[in-house]
């Protein structure tokens, strides 16, 4: 495709203004990697269908559904969430678990922390937190394997929305990358350096900002519950704690 376009414009070069300073090796190099990751992200899925080791997730999937019925009629759970006891003792609680990591990591492995936990604020993470804490208890996890699993789930939840998706954040540098385009035909067509250079670097930064946030919130989405250290335990802290809500409905 690649080679067809370039000898495309060979024979008819290009009469509009380059509405990017991309070339078209970056262009198509661009819609390489996004083919790439979206192809590695269903690869993932296909894996964790597959391998019973990485099934958590169909627990994990689980889990978020559980949780939505839980806030669904969850009046008494959302008064909680507004009381002292909440604020003063449960936040400063789950803070480390949360934070941890990113204070005894490098450079690398802050980068990283951001990477997995940019897609939600900390109060998407304490309120699901709390709603785990109510179905599940925090019993029977590992500290890193629990915020593995609850910034799982904040990262699919929109703050104070009881529906499991994720907030669309690629659309915020696409929009931004697609107003500037008028902007940048008048700033091209100065030929100044002074003017087009910035508004070249802009432009490419929102290139890649649109990619990323587009394409790698899902490959995150699934890569990151393979670094689950023991998700066997998980299944098993799981199982046992919905037999135990289970028997206890029966009972009352």
């Amino acid at each position: 495709m690649f080679y067809v376009h370039l000898r495309f414009r060979r024979l008819s070069p290009r009469r509009l203004p380059p509405f990017t300073p991309l070339k078209l090796p970056e262009i198509y190099g661009a819609l390489c990697l996004q083919w790439t990751l979206s192809n590695a992200t269903t690869l993932l899925q296909v894996e964790q269908k597959l391998d019973p080791e990485l099934r958590t997730i169909f627990w994990i999937e689980m889990i978020c559904q559980r949780v939505s019925q839980v806030a669904l009629d969850a009046t008494k759970l959302q008064d909680e969430m507004n009381s002292d006891n909440y604020k003063l003792q449960f936040i400063p609680m789950m803070r480390p678990i949360r934070e941890n990591k990113y204070r005894n990591s490098s450079l690398f492995g802050k980068l990283m922390w951001w990477h997995n936990h940019f897609w939600s604020d900390e109060a998407t993470w304490m309120q699901t937190a709390f709603l785990w804490k109510a179905v599940f208890g925090l019993s029977g996890f590992s500290p890193e394997d629990l915020d593995i699993c609850i910034t799982h789930i904040a990262n699919t939840r929109l703050r104070n929305s009881t529906t499991s998706s994720f907030s669309n954040y690629g659309m915020f540098p696409f929009n931004a990358l697609v107003s500037s385009i008028p902007l940048a035909i008048a700033v091209r067509s100065t030929r100044l350096p002074l003017l087009f250079r910035p508004m070249n670097g802009i432009q490419r930064a929102l290139v890649g900002a649109t990619i990323y946030f587009t394409t790698m919130q899902n490959y995150q989405h699934y890569a990151y519950l393979k670094t689950l250290k023991d998700p066997s335990s998980i299944k098993r802290a799981i199982e046992a704690a919905l037999a135990s809500k289970k028997k206890g409905a029966k009972s009352g």
